[in-house]
């Protein structure tokens, strides 16, 4: 089988995205599918990141051809000749009809795409502009589809009402744990240490709550946060990294011992998420708060998962139970074994792969 991956993101520096994806087509390969990732972007990718074997098919985009991108990218993916076509939440153009038409394609919902654009339409004109356009577009594209795959439960509702005659599945997101190694532990018995990582410009990360919380949290709580840059108003317990690469920012993480989720998932109108960071956290053997239902743990929420309420105060009326279990957390480093059930790829990923193998002789014509 030979499947074709179509997806807008930039892989020319590292992020949870892209190790997903990486991860993803290199368990397609174990399951005997070829697979091409056809990237849509600017910057062309860097190598550095890239594992050996993961074939990538750079279409950049320039001001003059991204009106037409998507007729490019047809050209490409005809020569390529898959039996199926797997498109990550992309913002959909004219264009992608005639591709939609080479094999069966199937798309992956990550998120409530339209609240998200519509919260991100606050920012400037150009999203605004994209917002409306998706908003009045997306289910006339996605009518044309032949699958599609959420990851959470709460997609699937949400995408199973306007898509009622589409197959659609759930897969959560999940992390290759076999490339994860127990990092040198550097945590220290007079602090507790806590690991936000994220990226700037998405307000559901609740990156101001955490200025909330290190202002009612003991002195000796320390929260580090990567991906963002410093806020002058900090309170001096909240420690800024800006943009790290895995090996930077390994030599924090050996020195954490509490992972926190996303932090304000009811800014774009979501109560359930699987994050890629906590998947990340997990590998690396940190406990976990998180401020959402988590759709690993939906039937069974262990010991070292704290959930506290989806809202703004939410993490202050929790403040005495975060304090304790982060007391009760300290030292404890959760083996792959205990996590592996719940995140592990190996595990999660069969679910997909069956289902692309389902459209492998469906006759796109028809």
């Amino acid at each position: 089988m030979r499947l074709a991956y179509l997806v807008a993101w930039d892989f020319s520096k590292e992020s949870g995205v892209s190790t997903k994806i990486f991860a993803q087509c290199e368990f397609f390969k174990k399951a005997l599918i070829e697979t091409t990732i056809f990237c849509i972007s600017k910057n062309p990718p860097s190598y550095k990141f890239i594992p050996q074997g993961v074939n990538i098919v750079h279409l950049k985009t320039t001001w003059f051809n991204f009106p037409f991108i998507f007729y490019l990218v047809y050209q490409r993916i005809k020569e390529y000749k898959p039996d199926c076509i797997y498109i990550r939440s992309l913002l959909l153009k004219p264009g992608i009809l005639k591709i939609f038409d080479l094999a069966p394609s199937i798309y992956e919902f990550n998120t409530n795409e339209s609240m998200e654009l519509r919260v991100l339409s606050q920012r400037s004109l150009k999203d605004f502009i994209k917002f409306i356009y998706h908003h009045f577009s997306y289910k006339f594209y996605l009518k044309r589809l032949t699958g599609l795959v959420t990851v959470t439960n709460e997609l699937y509702q949400i995408y199973k009402r306007s898509f009622l005659k589409i197959p659609i599945i759930v897969v959560p997101n999940s992390i290759d744990l076999s490339k994860y190694e127990m990092i040198e532990d550097e945590r220290v018995d007079h602090e507790i240490n806590l690991l936000f990582m994220g990226s700037e410009a998405q307000p559901w990360q609740g990156v101001d709550i955490l200025s909330k919380l290190a202002l009612n949290v003991p002195n000796n709580f320390v929260i580090h946060v990567i991906g963002y840059t410093a806020d002058e108003e900090s309170p001096n317990n909240l420690k800024f990294y800006g943009y790290l690469e895995k090996e930077e920012y390994k030599k924090i993480v050996a020195k954490c011992d509490i992972g926190i989720g996303t932090m304000a998932l009811y800014r774009k109108n979501m109560n359930e998420a699987c994050p890629l960071k906590v998947r990340e956290y997990l590998a690396y053997g940190m406990p976990c708060i998180i401020a959402y239902t988590d759709t690993a743990f939906i039937d069974n929420l262990p010991e070292w998962i704290l959930q506290i309420p989806n809202t703004e105060d939410g993490i202050i009326e929790m403040k005495d139970d975060l304090i304790n279990f982060c007391l009760r957390m300290k030292g404890r480093r959760l083996t792959h074994e205990e996590v592996a059930p719940y995140i592990d790829s190996s595990i999660i990923e069969k679910k997909r792969i069956e289902f692309f193998k389902s459209f492998s002789n469906v006759d796109v014509a028809s």
